[in-house]
């Protein structure tokens, strides 16, 4: 989270306040400023609704988020049976209800797992994965 010590310091909130008010240790807020961790793509939504700024600033790219809850736009273009760059342009435009995309220097893709099963019409098994179905 490359801009997040920038932020914390423009909003005069430290670490610890970040911390208690997230309930993120500060361990952890320390290694995502560090650079040593990358945070799930709940808590950094969690620590931008805190901050008052969206994912954009505190990363620059979004899509770099480790969340074992998404998954990637080639997946999903090959469940569907479409091209990825149709479905880059369905979230791009707000027309994918399972994601979006947010552009920054470059555009960035979050699709949710959970959400694309609903649309797909798959009711997500623990243990299944998605090369299970590719």
């Amino acid at each position: 989270m490359k801009n997040l010590k920038k932020i914390l310091k423009m909003r005069g909130i430290s670490q610890k306040e970040l911390a208690e008010a997230t309930g993120i240790s500060r361990a952890a807020i320390s290694q995502y400023i560090a650079g040593k961790h990358t945070p799930s793509l709940e808590t950094a939504e969690l620590i931008a609704d805190y901050l008052k700024c969206d994912l954009a600033e505190l990363k620059d790219e979004v899509d770099e988020l480790k969340d074992s809850r998404s998954i990637s736009v080639v997946d999903a273009s090959k469940i569907l049976g479409k091209p990825p760059q149709f479905l880059r342009l369905a979230l791009q435009q707000g027309r994918a209800p399972f994601g979006f995309a947010v552009k920054y220097k470059e555009w960035s893709y979050h699709i949710s797992k959970k959400l694309f099963y609903n649309y797909i019409g798959y009711k997500e098994e623990r243990d299944s994965t998605w090369s299970d179905f590719l």
